[in-house]
């Protein structure tokens, strides 16, 4: 991969993972004290993300780094870590809401 299509692929993540968690630019910005001009460059990709502002990041949406990294289409157990990254933001109860949802549209799907 390119460092312009990782660059851009990484502001996906951090924009994804900002929509998970429910947060708007404006806020991600206060948090990190940066502008929102500088959450929405990361997000296009107009610029690159430090490991220092990814750790930021990571422990604002409650995320590892290697989820930024993560591509959509990826391995099986790619695919479960990035699904069990989205459970965390989620209490108990929504969680296993979710997973019984799942379990029922897996068995709808496999037959």
């Amino acid at each position: 991969m390119s460092e312009k299509k990782l660059i851009k692929s990484v502001g996906k993540a951090i924009a994804n993972q900002r929509r998970i968690v429910g947060m708007t630019q404006s806020e991600v910005a206060a948090r990190l004290k940066v502008e929102k001009e500088t959450i929405s460059r990361l997000e296009t990709g107009a610029i690159s993300p430090t490991l220092t502002r990814l750790h930021q990041l990571g422990a604002l949406f409650g995320c590892p780094i290697g989820y930024f990294f993560r591509q959509e289409k990826g391995t099986e157990q790619e695919q479960a870590d990035a699904i069990a990254d989205m459970l965390r933001t989620l209490s108990a109860e929504r969680r296993e809401r979710l997973v019984r949802c799942i379990a029922e549209l897996v068995e709808a799907l496999q037959k």
